[in-house]
C-alpha cells in the first residue's frame, strides 16, 4: 500500500481523496511549521508550509508548493500562484522569485509537477519563463477527477433555476444578473441563486453599489455563500442551468461539479474552460478570450468592462439561456453531454490510471517495505 499525504483541503482534493487508485491510500496531513515564522509573506496562506518526518510515502500539494525534504508531488492549476510570495512584507522582483522556484523545483525530492490542464502547463513557460530541462521533464497534465453524481432530471421547472457561484465580479456575476433580468419579463418563474458574498460593497468595485441595490430589490434573486457540502447536497441537485461567464480562471472546478450533476453550463472560453466544455455539445461558451479588456486584466482584480463588450457578453448569455429554456431536446442533450464528458475525461478511473504509475515511480526505493516492517 502506498500512503499519500495531501497537504491542503480544497474542493478538488476533497473529491479525489475518496477516490484512491488501487493500492493507494490518501490522508490529509498537517504542516510541521509555517515558513512565515522566518519572514516569508504571502496572501496565499498555505504557500511553502513546512513538512518534516510525515509518516507517508509521498506528499501531494494540490494548490501551493510546500517546503520539505520528503518526496513530494506538486499539482498546481497554473504557475503564477507558485511565485506568490515575498519576505518580511517586501516584494521580491519576479525574476528573483522565479529563480528561487527554478532552483527549488529542480531538487530531486520533487518528483512531478502535474498541472490540471494544458492551459496550466503552458504558464510554466509563459509566466515562469522556464527553460530548465529538469523541471520541464517533471511537468505533465493530469486532469482532476470528479464522480458523475446522477442522471439529469427530466425537463421540468428545475430548468428555470439558474445558478452562479464564485467571486461576483471576476466570475461574471454582473453579466449573469443582466441576462437574468432581461429574461424575467418573458419567464416570470425564472429564479437565480448567487452563491457568493452578499456584501458586494466590501469588494470596492466601481459597480458594487449598483448591483448590490438591484439584487436586494429583486425578489427572484437569492444571494449568499454556502459550504461545499451544502452545494453538493442541496444547491446543485435543485439547479437547472449553471452560469460561469468568468473573466479570469485558474481551472474551472465549479464547472466540473455542475456538469457532474448533468447541468447545462454557460461559461466563457478563457484559460482551461475550452478543455472542459465542447461548445453546443456538453455546454456553451461565450467568447471572451480575444477581447482587449480581458488581455489587459492583471491578476484577479476586474474593473469596469467597456460598454460594447459588456453588452455583447450579456446578449450572448441571453441567447444561450433562451435556447435552453425553450428547447427541451437541447436542454436534455447538453445535460447528458455534460455527464458523458465527466465520465469520459474527468472520471476517477482515468485519474487513477494516470496517478498510480506516478506514485509508484516517485516513492523512495524500499520505502514501503521498510515502513511496513516497522
Amino acid at each position: 500500500m502506498i500512503h499519500v499525504g495531501i497537504t491542503e483541503r480544497h474542493g478538488i482534493a476533497d473529491e479525489y481523496a475518496g477516490l484512491a487508485p488501487p493500492g493507494v491510500s490518501y490522508s490529509f496531513v498537517q504542516a510541521t511549521n509555517n515558513l512565515r515564522k522566518i519572514g516569508l509573506s504571502s496572501s496565499a496562506k498555505g504557500i511553502f508550509n513546512y513538512y518534516k518526518n510525515v509518516d507517508v510515502d509521498i506528499l501531494e500539494a494540490p494548490i501551493f508548493p510546500i517546503a520539505t525534504r520528503q518526496p513530494w508531488i506538486y499539482t498546481p492549476a497554473e504557475y503564477s500562484g507558485s511565485a506568490n510570495f515575498g519576505f518580511f512584507g517586501l516584494p521580491i522582483p519576479r525574476v528573483l522569485r522565479l529563480g528561487m522556484l527554478d532552483w527549488y523545483f529542480s531538487q530531486p525530492n520533487l518528483k512531478k509537477i502535474l498541472f490540471k490542464s494544458y492551459a496550466g502547463i503552458e504558464t510554466l513557460k509563459s509566466y515562469g519563463r522556464c527553460s530548465n530541462e529538469i523541471i520541464l521533464s517533471k511537468a505533465e497534465v493530469v486532469y482532476p477527477a470528479i464522480k458523475a453524481r446522477k442522471i439529469h432530471p427530466p425537463l421540468d421547472e428545475k430548468r428555470f433555476n439558474l445558478l452562479f457561484s464564485g467571486d461576483f465580479f471576476r466570475k461574471g456575476g454582473a453579466n449573469v444578473v443582466e441576462a437574468f433580468e432581461a429574461l424575467q419579463p418573458t419567464y416570470p418563474n425564472l429564479r437565480l441563486t448567487l452563491c457568493c458574498d452578499p456584501d458586494l460593497l466590501s469588494t470596492g468595485h466601481p459597480w458594487a453599489k449598483v448591483y448590490h441595490r438591484r439584487i436586494q430589490k429583486n425578489l427572484s434573486i437569492h444571494i449568499g455563500r454556502v459550504p461545499r457540502h451544502v452545494m453538493l447536497k442541496d444547491v446543485l441537485p435543485n439547479a437547472g442551468i449553471f452560469l460561469s461567464p468568468t473573466l479570469r480562471e485558474t481551472f474551472g472546478f465549479a464547472i466540473l461539479e455542475a456538469m457532474a450533476f448533468g447541468l447545462p453550463v454557460i461559461a466563457s472560453d478563457v484559460f482551461a474552460i475550452p478543455e472542459i466544455i465542447s461548445h453546443n455539445v456538453d455546454g456553451f461558451m461565450v467568447s471572451m478570450q480575444g477581447r482587449d479588456f480581458v488581455k489587459r486584466i492583471k491578476g484577479y482584480d476586474v474593473g469596469i468592462i467597456p460598454t460594447a463588450d459588456f453588452d455583447e457578453i450579456n446578449e450572448a448569455i441571453v441567447r444561450c439561456l433562451e435556447g435552453l429554456l425553450t428547447d427541451s431536446l437541447l436542454f436534455d442533450r447538453v445535460g447528458y453531454g455534460a455527464l458523458e464528458k465527466i465520465r469520459s475525461k474527468f472520471s476517477p478511473e482515468i485519474r487513477a490510471q494516470k496517478m498510480l504509475p506516478i506514485y509508484e515511480a516517485s516513492i523512495e526505493p524500499n520505502a514501503i517495505d521498510a515502513r511496513d516492517r516497522n
